[in-house]
């Protein structure tokens, strides 16, 4: 990434592969004449042929806001403490710029102790009560297998280890227009008394599986997960995980695979 001619009049930003460039308002010098700056540079980067413009905008300027909607920027994402603007300059040319995270990813954890009988829940907030899978939302860098033995153990004090993948399910325009991936996880159960959270449980218990997969307090998708389940443990089929070094040694990748190896049970 290169940074464009630099000048008092104008903002400073890095240009990055695809001829954009972006701004962050907060390590320039200041926010003085911000209005006349940010016009000197649009009509600049539209000389100088820059593509997509994108200014990250730190909450203690938030007032800049309405200064770069006036040159034709547009909200892109927020998080607490900033939010960034962008606008794309070619005129007549799609806009290239990725769109920002839009999918949730939520896990499960189909946990079975040796009674052949899965752990389930009914939450707090479900009315007319379900019975559901153990599971929430995985955290920022937080691998599936890990957010299901997390979640397990917070919603019902079971202390589980990962097995293997078992399916997902896939949701669209779920929550604030973004979808939703759930994973369900296979998990071992390392103790089996329960001790749900009040706050988000209000019952829970071990279920015979063949009673859970007929339920009528159970959805359709979950009963059908729990078919999955007994397929899989007919088969032997399952899904499972590889950690691979990525080619740039700075992230470890995930791989989840079918596994024929393992003998039915």
């Amino acid at each position: 990434m290169t940074q464009l001619e630099d000048s008092e009049q104008r903002l400073s930003g890095i240009l990055d592969l695809f001829n954009g460039i972006t701004v962050d308002v907060k390590k320039n010098k200041n926010s003085e004449n911000f209005a006349e700056k940010l016009k000197a540079s649009m009509e600049y980067w539209r000389a100088n042929h820059v593509r997509g413009v994108s200014l990250r905008i730190p909450i203690e300027h938030s007032e800049l806001i309405p200064f770069c909607v006036q040159n034709g920027l547009v909200f892109h994402h927020a998080q607490p403490d900033y939010v960034m603007m962008n606008t794309w300059l070619p005129e007549g040319e799609e806009c290239l710029i990725p769109s920002y995270a839009h999918t949730f990813i939520g896990v499960g954890g189909f946990v079975v102790n040796d009674k052949n009988e899965v752990l389930v829940v009914q939450e707090c907030c479900c009315s007319p009560p379900m019975w559901k899978l153990p599971g929430g939302a995985a955290e920022l860098g937080e691998i599936p297998e890990v957010t299901a033995c997390r979640e397990v153990e917070e919603e019902t004090g079971i202390v589980t280890e990962f097995d293997y993948v078992l399916c997902f399910r896939h949701m669209p325009e779920f929550r604030h227009r973004c979808d939703d991936i759930y994973i369900v996880c296979v998990l071992r159960p390392l103790t089996t008394e329960i001790r749900h959270d009040p706050r988000e449980i209000a019952d829970c218990r071990w279920m015979p599986i063949d009673e859970y997969v007929s339920h009528p307090n159970a959805t359709a998708t979950n009963r059908f997960i729990g078919d999955c389940y007994l397929k899989s443990k007919a088969t032997g089929s399952r899904m499972s995980v590889t950690h691979i070094m990525g080619h740039n040694s700075r992230h470890r990748h995930a791989v989840y695979h079918l596994d024929a190896t393992e003998k039915p049970v």
